[in-house]
């Protein structure tokens, strides 16, 4: 994956609101609007990536960034394009990450998103179009930035760093669909999360006060069902004028994608994951795609791609092109299938190749390894964490291995000494596999991901169907079946960490390629 800046666009005088930048949210609290910019970029990018470009001498930012150790770069307070354009230089910096100091609540799954999408090299800027204003981000290149249009540079380019990317299409510019249903989108657009004036100071506090609790760091979806239970919340600064400008968005596509995925909640998140990746990928190649868990009311769709695993093929698109993911139901060979996983019923050399991989995983591959043990336990239950709990501390404690669970229920009081975390961005996930030396999980997407990273896997079984899968796997690996924990069979006794080998089945990235010409190929033939 790409080097990647943030460049934080602030200045502490305001016309409409002045000081906003260093406003506190909530009023009483200690974080300002900037830090909590700062707490969610970090996530995602280290802190050092981090650069907050303010107008010269501005002294009240200059001190807040000391303070923070934070970069800080001072350029022209009029002309903001020269500002980026000059601070790139001084950083080195290609991959550029625009934010305004007035967004506190940027969404970090969009962000990851685009910072995916750029994997493809005609992109010059993209962002996501329909989120809250204030949620979304854009990416441009800096040598993109730096281009003229043939009308030539207006005064409100200066101001509006990539506002001429957009204006014609001369260059690259995508706009892209977000994961969301049409209802959801609707809403998007009644919902203002970004500081010009009083009021919405007042919302975005509010909002923050309402959601933090549960997640700090909340994103669009959090926010969608606030506005479903307390609309009124948003109301207030309803009527605040966005400055908007008429920018090119690329006709309507030729062929059109929808990609129907199992929902998270009941199914686990990797069919999510790998269609929201896969969404991006297809819309930066030229398809106009649809990505949710419930069928359109319409279905002029040119293809169907359906990752959830065995349904019934709903009635109303039975006569249209599917490309079935791992579906082995009994309408499989009606359709196209397109196996992402090993299974039983499929050839593991043919398709380990088909696999679909993390945008950037190859360069965790020279992540240092530590004594550490990763557990992954997605939607589990009380008893099932505490049993996973259990087996992890019992083999691998006495041996001074670090054990970190992700997913599962959290507890209050020490768990034997296991550090328990919510389920985490992508990012996060892969540096934390990346240094662990075992994996324990169930069979699903980050077992291939651990694959790939060589690590040593210890299966486990949620159910009598994983089971089989988990023995599958283990038969054609060096990975080891543990026992179902939902039925607490868990092997107690065997000393894993002393035999089990390293998983290599010498995997390649190119499981992405195979599906866009299989892809390609459907929909030439239409």
């Amino acid at each position: 994956m790409h080097d990647f800046f943030a460049f934080i666009q602030a200045r502490s005088t305001s016309s409409r609101f002045p000081g906003k930048v260093l406003k506190t949210i909530p009023p009483e609290s200690d974080k300002t609007i900037l830090s909590h910019i700062v707490e969610r970029l970090i996530k995602v990018i280290p802190q050092e990536k981090i650069v907050l470009l303010i107008p010269k001498n501005d002294s009240e930012l200059i001190g807040y960034a000391t303070k923070n150790n934070l970069a800080c770069f001072e350029g022209s307070e009029d002309d903001v394009r020269d500002r980026f354009l000059q601070a790139a230089k001084k950083y080195n910096a290609e991959y550029v990450i625009r934010l305004t100091a007035d967004n506190p609540f940027i969404d970090l799954e969009y962000l990851e998103l685009l910072m995916e999408a750029f994997e493809n090299p005609e992109i010059e800027i993209a962002s996501f179009q329909g989120l809250p204003i204030g949620m979304g981000v854009e990416i441009f290149r800096m040598s993109s930035i730096e281009k003229i249009p043939k009308s030539g540079l207006e005064d409100k380019h200066k101001e509006h760093v990539s506002l001429h990317l957009k204006e014609t299409d001369e260059f690259k510019f995508e706009k892209f669909q977000t994961i969301l249903t049409d209802e959801e989108k609707k809403d998007c657009g009644k919902i203002r999360l970004t500081i010009d004036e009083e009021s919405d100071y007042m919302v975005c506090s509010n909002v923050y006060t309402k959601l933090s609790p549960k997640k700090p760091l909340f994103g669009v979806k959090e926010v969608l069902k606030l506005f479903k239970s307390e609309p009124g919340l948003f109301q207030p600064n309803q009527n605040v004028n966005q400055v908007s400008f008429k920018i090119n968005l690329h006709p309507p596509r030729e062929k059109k994608i929808f990609i129907l995925f199992a929902e998270p909640i009941q199914y686990g998140s990797g069919h999510y994951e790998r269609c929201k990746s896969l969404s991006v990928t297809l819309q930066s190649a030229g398809y106009g795609v649809t990505t949710n868990y419930k069928l359109p009311e319409s279905k002029d769709y040119d293809l169907f791609i359906i990752d959830h695993r065995d349904m019934e093929i709903p009635e109303e698109i039975k006569n249209k092109t599917i490309i079935l993911i791992d579906h082995f139901g009994q309408e499989r060979y009606s359709y196209f299938p397109h196996d992402l996983l090993p299974h039983m019923f499929n050839e593991f050399e043919d398709v380990i190749r088909n696999s679909l991989f993390p945008v950037g995983i190859e360069s965790y591959k020279s992540v240092k390894e530590k004594k550490q043990v990763l557990v992954y336990a997605g939607n589990l239950n009380f008893r099932s964490s505490f049993l996973l709990d259990h087996f992890a501390f019992k083999h691998f404690a006495d041996s001074n291995y670090e054990i970190i669970r992700i997913g599962g229920v959290p507890r209050k009081k020490a768990n034997f000494g296991i550090k328990t975390l919510p389920k985490t961005n992508k990012r996060e996930f892969l540096q934390m596999l990346a240094e662990s030396e075992f994996f324990i999980s169930y069979y699903g997407q980050s077992v291939m991901d651990a694959s790939f990273l060589n690590k040593k896997i210890l299966l486990f079984a949620i159910s009598d169907y994983h089971e089989k899968l988990a023995l599958h796997f283990s038969k054609n690996s060096e990975a080891v079946y543990v026992g179902n924990v939902i039925i607490k069979n868990m092997n107690m006794t065997a000393s894993y960490q002393k035999f089990l080998r390293k998983v290599d089945l010498n995997l390649k990235n190119e499981g992405l390629d195979i599906l866009k010409k299989t892809i390609k190929d459907l929909l030439e033939k239409k």
